[in-house]
C-alpha cells in the first residue's frame, strides 16, 4: 500500500487502535480547554503526544479549509475548540474506517489515471 503523502496522518493512521483512541481523547480534552500536566518521568512522552496532537490539529484546520488567521492553535496551543466536532467524529471511527481513509488518500495521491489502461 502506498503512503498518503501526509506524514502526520501516515503516522496517526498507523497507530494501534488503543493508541489512536488515547491520542484523540487527549486532543479532545485540549479542544475543550483542559490543561494537561505531566509527571517528570512522562514529560518526554507527553511532549511527543502534544506535538503529534498539535500537528493533527493543524492538519484538521487545513482539511476544514480554515484560513491561517482563523486557526487559534497557531497562536495559543490550548485554544482549539473549533476542532471539537471534527475530533469527536474522528474518535468514533473504527480502525477499518481509518484504513479506508489511508487507502483513499493514497489512491488520490497517485493522480487521475495512474495505473489505469483505457482503450480508445
Amino acid at each position: 500500500m502506498k503512503e498518503s503523502h501526509d506524514p502526520i496522518w501516515d503516522r496517526v493512521f498507523k497507530l494501534e487502535p488503543y493508541e489512536f483512541s488515547s491520542l484523540c481523547a487527549h486532543l479532545h480534552k485540549r479542544a475543550c480547554g483542559h490543561i494537561i500536566f505531566y509527571a517528570k518521568h512522562a514529560l518526554a512522552q507527553g511532549r511527543e503526544r502534544d506535538e503529534l496532537a498539535n500537528a493533527m490539529a493543524r492538519s484538521c484546520y487545513q482539511l476544514m479549509g480554515m484560513d491561517e488567521g482563523l486557526r487559534p492553535l497557531d497562536r495559543k496551543p490550548l485554544v482549539i475548540r473549533d476542532l471539537e466536532p471534527f475530533l469527536s467524529a474522528l474518535a468514533r471511527t473504527t480502525p477499518e474506517q481509518r484504513q479506508r481513509v489511508v487507502l483513499e488518500r493514497a489512491i488520490a495521491g497517485c493522480g487521475p489515471n495512474h495505473g489505469v489502461k483505457r482503450r480508445m
